[in-house]
C-alpha cells in the first residue's frame, strides 16, 4: 500500500487495486487482460459515454445502414466479480497526493494503480463557422446517431478531410441519396498511407460510386445562415481560392487530439499526448497511459492496434511479468469503401532519402509497391487483396533483410515471397499479428485453441476475423475447417505423377540403351523412333513444345498477369506435361544418354525432371512434416528445380543447331 493511502487511514476494502479511466476498445482490452492475468486484483472501470462499451470499428457500417445498433454492442463487456463497472460516469480529477480520482458525482475512488485510456477527440480546425448547427464530427456513437438523424434531409454533404474516416463517412452518406464532396488540403487522398498512384486508383473507385473530390486546397470558412451562429444552418463551404461549394451539411474528419485534460490538471508531463516510458508509465510510476492519449517517445498511436498492444504491456506488467512497449510500425490493412487497402511502414522515403529504392507492380485495378533501404524492407503499399500483407508487416516491423533477387521477382510477379509461404499461421512467431483490426496475435489464437476448433469459435473467443474478415482465410487454413478434405484430394495427382516421373527417370538411368533391330525389312521397326530423322524431329520438337508449355504453366501459377483458371489445374497440367516429356525423351534417344554436350543436355534434363517430380511428391506429403520444415523443404527443392532449368535452353539450342548444321 502506498504511503499516501497508509497516512489516510483508509480501510483496505476502500482501496481499489486498479482503476481504469476509459471504456473504448483499448480500455476494454486492458480490463479483459487484467481480469485474466490478475485474478486477485479488484478493478474499477469508468466510462463517460451513456452506454456500454461498443465496437468503434463498426461505426461506419452503422452510419451506412449496413448494420443495426444491436450489432455495434455485440461484444459483451467483461463479466467478472472482480470488475466493477461505472459507465456513464466520467472522472473529473486525479489527486496524485491522495492517490484517488474524483468522479462526476464528486465521489472519491482510491487506487494503487491508475490506467488512463481516455482516447482522443476529433480535431475541429479553427475556421469560421465550425460551430454551426449542421457541422458534425465522426468519432463516436453520439456523432453517428446525430448524422443518421440528419441523413433524411441532407441534399449535399461536404466532408472535410480525405483520410480513412473521411472517405468512410463520404461513402456511407452516399447511401442516403445525397451528393457528397470531399475537400482535402493535401494533393491526394489518404496522403499519409498511400502514394500518388495508389491514391489515384482508390479515388477512381470512389468517383465511380459518386463521390466528388476537391484536392490540394483547404477550407477558409464554413458559411452559415444569418442569425445565432450556433443555431444557424450551413449555406456552404468557401475554399481558400474564394470558390464557394454550396451544401447543407458538413462532416469534419480532420484528425484527432489526445484527451489529456486530466493529466494536465494532475501536472503529469505532456507533449502532444501524455508522456510515457517503455512500460507505459507516466512520470508517476503508479499512473499509466495507453492508447490515443499516450505519447511514447515522439509517437501517438492513431490506430487501435498499437493501443491494444499497449494495453497488453501494462496488464502483463501489473501481473508481475516482464513486458515493454517498443513503439509501433504504422500498419493499415482495411477495407476502405469496399476496396482492400494495405499500407505499412514508411511510404514516401524515396523522396527524401536517395538510399531508398522503390519497386512497384500493377495489374488492372491492383497496385503494389515496396520500399527498401539496403535490402531491408521498410514500407509497402497495396490496393487490392494481397496474401503476403501479413508477412510484409512482420518484415517491416523487424527490419528483416530480403534476398537481393526478390525485389526484381516482385516486379515480374507481384509477389515478394514463394507461393503459399505466408498462409500457414502456425509457423508465424507468437507476436505476429493475425487480425489487424483487433490486433490479435498468433500466440493469442494458439492459446485458445484447445483441441479442434472452427474459425467461428476462434472468432467468438478472440474477436479475430469479426470486423473486416480479411484474415478469415488464414484462420480457415489454420483450423482446417473450410477446405481440408478438398485440399487432400487435390494433392493426389501431385503424389501420383511425382512418383511416376521419378520412377521412369530411374529406369532411364539404370537400364542400358535399347538394342538395334537386326531385321532389314521395310516395315516399321521400333528403333526407327530414335534412328529415323523424321521420327526424331517429331519427338524432338514435341519435347520442345511441351517444355515451352511447362514454362508457360509455371509462369501462369506465379505471374498474376497470366492468371486464368485455377492454380491446381495449372499445377497438374505442368506435372503431366513433364511426365510426357520423359516418355518422348525415351522415344527420341532410345535410352542412349549421349556424350559431350548431348550428354550434358541429357543429364540436365533428367535432373530437372527428377527435381520437379521430387518437388511435387514432397509438396503432396507436406502434412507429415512440421509446418516450418515442410516450407523449407519445398522452398529448397523448388529453387534447385529452377536452377537446373537455367542451362537447359542453352544446351538445347546447341543440340538443335548441331543436329541441322552437321
Amino acid at each position: 500500500m502506498s504511503q499516501a493511502i497508509e497516512k489516510s487511514g483508509l480501510a483496505l476494502a476502500e482501496v481499489v487495486d486498479i482503476i481504469v479511466v476509459g471504456a473504448g476498445p483499448v480500455g476494454q482490452r486492458f480490463v479483459e487482460l487484467a481480469a485474466t492475468l490478475c485474478p486477485q486484483k479488484r478493478i474499477r472501470w469508468f466510462g463517460n459515454e451513456p452506454w456500454q462499451p461498443y465496437d468503434r470499428i463498426k461505426l461506419t457500417p452503422l452510419l451506412s445502414g449496413a448494420i443495426d445498433y444491436e450489432e455495434v454492442f455485440s461484444s459483451e463487456p467483461v463479466e467478472s466479480q472482480q470488475v466493477e463497472k461505472y459507465f456513464n460516469c466520467g472522472i473529473n480529477e486525479i489527486d496524485r497526493e491522495a492517490r484517488c480520482v474524483v468522479d462526476t458525482l464528486g465521489v472519491k475512488h482510491y487506487f494503487r494503480y491508475l490506467v488512463l485510456a481516455t482516447g482522443s477527440s476529433p480535431h475541429m480546425p479553427s475556421i469560421p463557422g465550425i460551430e454551426g448547427k449542421r457541422v458534425y464530427s465522426f468519432r463516436n456513437l453520439k456523432d453517428v446517431s446525430s448524422l443518421k438523424a440528419r441523413t433524411a434531409s441532407t441534399r449535399h454533404t461536404v466532408v472535410i478531410g480525405a483520410g480513412l474516416l473521411g472517405l468512410e463517412a463520404a461513402r456511407a452518406m452516399l447511401n442516403y441519396s445525397t451528393r457528397v464532396t470531399v475537400v482535402q488540403q493535401a494533393e491526394r487522398i489518404m496522403n499519409r498511407q498511400l502514394d500518388n498512384e495508389a491514391a489515384g486508383i482508390l479515388q477512381q473507385v470512389l468517383e465511380k460510386q459518386g463521390v466528388q473530390f476537391t484536392l490540394g486546397i483547404g477550407v477558409r470558412e464554413i458559411v452559415l445562415q444569418a442569425g445565432d451562429r450556433e443555431k444557424a444552418d450551413v449555406k456552404g463551404v468557401r475554399l481558400r481560392n474564394a470558390e464557394m461549394i454550396e451544401c447543407d451539411t458538413v462532416i469534419v474528419c480532420a484528425g484527432i487530439k489526445p484527451n489529456v485534460e486530466l493529466a494536465v490538471a494532475a501536472k503529469l508531463p505532456i507533449a502532444a499526448g501524455i508522456r510515457v516510458n517503455s512500460k507505459l508509465q507516466t512520470s508517476d510510476p503508479a499512473i499509466f497511459a495507453i492508447g490515443e492519449c499516450a505519447q511514447y517517445e515522439n509517437e501517438i498511436a492513431g490506430l487501435v492496434g498499437p493501443g491494444l498492444e499497449q494495453a497488453s504491456v501494462v496488464a502483463h506488467g501489473l501481473a508481475g511479468q516482464e513486458a515493454a512497449y517498443k513503439g509501433y510500425i504504422s500498419a493499415t490493412k482495411l477495407k476502405v469503401v469496399g476496396e482492400n487497402v494495405f499500407s505499412v511502414g514508411v511510404v514516401q522515403e524515396e523522396l527524401h532519402d536517395n538510399r531508398v529504392k522503390a519497386y512497384q507492380w500493377a495489374s488492372g485495378s491492383r497496385y503494389r509497391k515496396l520500399y527498401f533501404r539496403k535490402n531491408v524492407l521498410i514500407g509497402a503499399i497495396a490496393i487490392g487483396e494481397w496474401d503476403e500483407s501479413y508477412q510484409l508487416i512482420e518484415y517491416v516491423r523487424h527490419r528483416r533483410v530480403v534476398a537481393f533477387f526478390r525485389p526484381w521477382l516482385f516486379q515480374l510477379t507481384g509477389n515478394l515471397f514463394d507461393e503459399n509461404d505466408t498462409q500457414d499461421i502456425s509457423t508465424w512467431p507468437e507476436q505476429a499479428i493475425v487480425c489487424n483490426c483487433k490486433s490479435i496475435t498468433r500466440g493469442q489464437i494458439s492459446s485458445v485453441c484447445s483441441g479442434v476448433m472452427s474459425t467461428q469459435e476462434i472468432a467468438q473467443k478472440t474477436g479475430a476475423s469479426s470486423v473486416c474478415g480479411s484474415c478469415k482465410p488464414l484462420l480457415d487454413k489454420f483450423t482446417g475447417s473450410k477446405t481440408a478434405l478438398s485440399e487432400k484430394v487435390s494433392l493426389l495427382p501431385m503424389a501420383f505423377f511425382g512418383t511416376l516421373t521419378m520412377a521412369l527417370i530411374m529406369v532411364v538411368l539404370v537400364l542400358p540403351p535399347f538394342a538395334y533391330s537386326e531385321s532389314f525389312r521395310k516395315t516399321f521397326q521400333i528403333d526407327s523412333l530414335w534412328l529415323d530423322s523424321f521420327y526424331k524431329q517429331i519427338s524432338g520438337f514435341s519435347i520442345v513444345a511441351l517444355i515451352g508449355l511447362t514454362t508457360f504453366l509455371s509462369l501462369s501459377k506465379r505471374w498474376n498477369g497470366f492468371r486464368f483458371g485455377r492454380f491446381v489445374q495449372w499445377r497438374n497440367l505442368h506435372l503431366i506435361a513433364g511426365f510426357i516429356c520423359i516418355v518422348l525423351l525415351v522415344a527420341h534417344t532410345g535410352m542412349n544418354r549421349g556424350v559431350n554436350l548431348n550428354g550434358w543436355l541429357m543429364f540436365d534434363f533428367l535432373l530437372l525432371s527428377a527435381l520437379g517430380g521430387f518437388a511435387a511428391f514432397t509438396s503432396s506429403q507436406a502434412s507429415i512434416f512440421p509446418a516450418a520444415t515442410a516450407i523449407k523443404i519445398r522452398r529448397s527443392v523448388n529453387w534447385l528445380h529452377l536452377l537446373a532449368f537455367w542451362p537447359f535452353p542453352v544446351l538445347l539450342s546447341f543440340h538443335i543447331l548441331s543436329s541441322y548444321y552437321f
